[in-house]
Formats: structure tokens, C-alpha cells, sequence
């Protein structure tokens, strides 16, 4: 897959819709959504949509890495993993 590194997931509200419109194409793939902490809104938003995970920095493991077409992270949350691995 592919990482990508995202300035924000700006997607304050609970409508699906709203999450539609932010990943656009990514959420006809199978995408996973690396956030620092996922809010009760943006999971709400994601969880209709069958190819996307959201999931926080401590929730992240190879098998969803592997699993994932696209990836989606903050640079807030590549500081931890590189503090994590190192």
C-alpha cells in the first residue's frame, strides 16, 4: 500500500457525507486512518463505510498496515512511532 502523511482529518461531524467528501476516492479503497486520537465524531462518520478504518497511533499493527491499500497519517503520529521504535 501506500502511506500518505496528512497535515488534519478535518472531518468534525458525525455525517458520513462529510467523510465521504474529505477521502473522496480513498473510501472506494481499502484505507486505514492513523489519528493521534479518533473522536467519537469522526468514528461515527467512518463506520458506514466498509474499506475504511480509523484507528488511533496505539490500535496501529502490522497486520492492519499489510491489509491496508492506502494509509492514512498524521505527522503528529509518525513522531510517535519513530519514538516507539526507536
Amino acid at each position: 500500500g501506500t502511506l500518505k502523511v496528512i497535515k488534519d482529518f478535518p472531518n468534525q461531524n458525525h455525517k458520513t457525507k462529510s467523510a465521504l467528501a474529505t477521502l473522496g476516492d480513498l473510501a472506494q479503497q481499502k484505507t486505514l486512518i492513523v489519528l493521534d486520537e479518533v473522536s467519537e465524531a469522526i468514528r461515527l462518520s467512518v463506520r458506514n463505510l466498509p474499506r475504511v478504518t480509523v484507528i488511533s497511533m496505539k490500535q496501529l499493527n502490522p497486520v492492519m498496515l499489510s491489509k491496508a491499500d492506502q494509509v492514512l497519517i498524521l505527522p503528529a503520529v509518525v513522531k510517535l512511532c519513530e519514538e516507539w521504535l526507536s
